[in-house]
């Protein structure tokens, strides 16, 4: 999700927060693997995931 976040791919962010969400992840748990992108690749990984999680939350 992060490594996805980080290269721009929208969907793959949609697709694996789903199956995160289908395995027992949390939100704050996957908001945490989005500050841990953000951190390493910058703000841009924010922008994509936004996208990805409008449908989501």
């Amino acid at each position: 999700m992060a490594l996805d976040a980080s290269h721009g791919t929208v969907e793959g962010v949609k697709a694996l927060t789903l199956q995160a969400m289908k395995a027992g992840a949390t939100k704050e748990e996957i908001v945490e693997t989005l500050r841990v992108a953000q951190y390493v690749s910058g703000v841009g990984c924010v922008y994509t995931a936004a996208h990805a999680y409008k449908d989501l939350f």
